[in-house]
């Protein structure tokens, strides 16, 4: 079965003094329910030492250290051809 590529984007929004809303899609869909446009969401928020707390409404998004995220339950919208 040949590889396919994949979009993913991820963009931010400054939505307060030390705080971000995070959005997430693969290939235009939410990356669990590809029947959806929507993008997953978290609110980042930087704490008075320098280290990111998170919350949001994605338990798909998981916070692995203050530079990384993982992205968890991925549904691919193209199905392999045989």
């Amino acid at each position: 079965m040949p590889a396919a590529d994949h979009e993913l984007k991820q963009y931010f929004v400054k939505t307060g003094d030390s705080q971000w809303s995070m959005y997430v899609l693969v290939d235009g869909r939410n990356p669990v329910d590809p029947n959806s446009v929507a993008p997953l969401h978290v609110t980042l928020e930087q704490k008075p030492n320098g280290s990111l707390s998170y919350s949001g409404n994605s338990q798909h998004l998981r916070k692995i250290s203050d530079t990384e995220f993982a992205l968890q339950g991925w549904v691919c919208l193209i199905r392999p051809t045989r």
